[in-house]
């Protein structure tokens, strides 16, 4: 598909929306309110049947950075709106942007000085710079202040193919990432996320992935959360020991789908997983567990 808009601004933040009224004017008032203003956001909706269209709206007259893409196909899942959203639009760097969560006013500001120290020596690699997160309830109350520490992640010690393709540490709406990126990203295959198929491409590529150990972003968890995880490191234990079969079920089909993508034997799938468990639980690492 050919791009449908082109950017003016140095970044094209996309937002997909689905019935994401309750909370929705809180994140655009949060990316308005970011130190970094040379974007433009770019919002695609998936047929909403609250006043989610009104609050766009309203804001279309707030802002003349905000564009509303209107005349787009409906009810075809944040997956592929993300990146049907972003093979619409070309620009220099992208970010994506969930309707529920409230961007700390750094946010932006932070990757992209990350980025130009990096692009600086490398300016024709495909680029990512994504960050941690910090994790809330409804309310904002704070349910992990860094999502990486509550799961034991250390993204530096996984920046391979063979552990970033069973456990996906660039979470799409920290992401920031350039045109190169885009541009590898393309056939897209449609059984995988967005951030997880643009990462992997990256890395398969021999790109660049840049962690940023600050929470950039208050990740907000409720009920009716369309992309979302369980909090609490005991929670996804205990989760999983009650479920064990619902967790082997769960990476069995996993394990099918990354095997399209040439990741290789069930055997190598079962050393990483083993491997990255032993990463995540037999150390003290670098933002500081245990």
């Amino acid at each position: 598909m050919k791009a449908s808009f082109k950017n003016n601004n140095q970044i094209a933040i996309i937002l997909c929306t689905y019935n994401g009224a309750q909370y929705l004017s809180e994140q655009l008032e949060s990316i308005i309110k970011q130190t970094f203003s040379n974007w433009t956001l770019y919002i695609r909706d998936d047929g909403s049947t609250d006043n989610t269209i009104e609050i766009i709206h309203n804001y279309l007259l707030l802002d003349n950075r905000i564009i509303f893409c209107e005349k787009l196909e409906k009810h075809i899942g944040p997956q592929k709106g993300f990146i049907g959203m972003l093979e619409c639009v070309e620009s220099e760097l992208y970010m994506f942007c969930d309707q529920d969560d409230v961007w700390l006013p750094t946010k932006i500001q932070l990757s992209v000085d990350v980025y130009n120290d990096i692009y600086v020596k490398n300016p024709c690699k495909p680029i990512v710079v994504h960050t941690d997160v910090a994790v809330v309830d409804e309310n904002l109350a704070v349910l992990e202040s860094s999502h990486w520490l509550s799961c034991r992640l250390n993204p530096d010690e996984l920046k391979n193919y063979n552990y970033l393709a069973i456990c996906c540490y660039t979470q799409g709406n920290t992401m920031l990432f350039n045109n190169e990126a885009k541009k590898i990203s393309f056939p897209y295959s449609g059984e995988f996320m967005h951030d997880w198929w643009i990462s992997t491409r990256v890395i398969k590529s021999k790109g660049i992935i840049k962690s940023i150990y600050i929470p950039t972003l208050l990740y907000r968890q409720h009920s009716n959360n369309v992309l979302g995880f369980k909090y609490g490191n005991s929670n996804r234990i205990f989760y999983k020991i009650l479920n064990i079969t619902n967790v082997i079920n769960d990476n069995l089909e996993f394990y099918k789908n990354i095997r399209k993508d040439n990741y290789g034997s069930v055997l190598k799938f079962v050393w990483y997983k083993i491997r990255l468990l032993i990463k995540r639980y037999s150390k003290v690492d670098k933002i500081g567990i245990l």
